[in-house]
């Protein structure tokens, strides 16, 4: 799946990495979070990583919550790292998908294997949506961890 010249929306970015990766694979991306302080970290990290056109072209950095009703630009692609840890942020996530995501599009969430991960995308099929899951073993801190990889596609009743 090439990002290449792919609109993408990475919600929740924390330090902003997935954002990063994708403008570097050419994507045009909208980093966001509910929490000011988090942009800044991302900001700082895209330029640090990303060469300044690259930055300057291709990204931009918005405050975004995912829980409100707010009528979103429709994206091809969004990716999330690490925000499917509240059960009661599901619903709202999904939501907020489903809104966002342009109808050929596709959302690719990935969760460190926490007791939330697969009731999220078990719920993201219940609501109609086509999940592919994935795993990877990584090692941290020398110690083996998971990494759930799902991603979502709509299914016949899209929107």
């Amino acid at each position: 799946m090439s990002l290449q010249d792919k609109s993408v929306l990475e919600l929740g970015c924390g330090l902003g990495l997935a954002g990063i990766v994708a403008a570097a694979a050419g994507a045009h991306v909208r980093v966001s979070d509910y929490e000011p302080d988090a942009l800044i970290f991302a900001q700082y990290n895209a330029l640090k990583n990303l060469p300044q056109y690259v930055v300057d072209s291709r990204v931009e950095f918005c405050l975004l919550d995912w829980r409100t009703d707010q009528e979103p630009e429709p994206v091809d692609v969004i990716i999330a790292a690490d925000v499917v840890y509240e059960q009661k942020s599901f619903v709202p996530i999904l939501d907020f998908v489903r809104r966002a995501l342009k109808k050929d599009g596709w959302a690719v969430f990935t969760d460190p294997d926490r007791s939330t991960g697969m009731p999220f995308f078990a719920l993201a099929e219940q609501l109609g949506f086509d999940v592919t899951l994935g795993s990877r073993l990584v090692q941290h801190a020398n110690k083996p961890s998971t990494i759930l990889r799902g991603e979502l596609r709509f299914g016949g009743q899209h929107r």
